[in-house]
């Protein structure tokens, strides 16, 4: 449903707050896919714990608790595979 309506009228970002948490294996890499076509033309923000979508991201922020204190890690993943393909 919210594709259909990204497709008529995109905003310029969106919020999934675990849409995935339901879904199997299959349904969540065809979300992935869906979000990283649809990323083409707005932004995506994806809170989840599911490999299939971490893995088709440009871009994640890992937020880890330690000793009572967050800790957080940004990574983008499209640098990353660029230099991985260079060496």
């Amino acid at each position: 449903f919210l594709f259909a309506i990204q497709s008529f009228e995109a905003a310029p970002f969106y919020i999934f707050d675990e849409a995935d948490a339901a879904l199997d294996k299959e349904n969540s890499l065809k979300l992935a896919r869906m979000i990283k076509e649809v990323s083409k033309t707005s932004q995506f923000i994806a809170i989840t714990h599911n490999d299939a979508i971490i893995k088709a991201a440009d871009q994640i922020i890992g937020v880890a608790l330690n000793q009572q204190k967050s800790s957080v890690i940004g990574l983008r993943l499209k640098e990353r595979a660029a230099t991985a393909s260079n060496t």
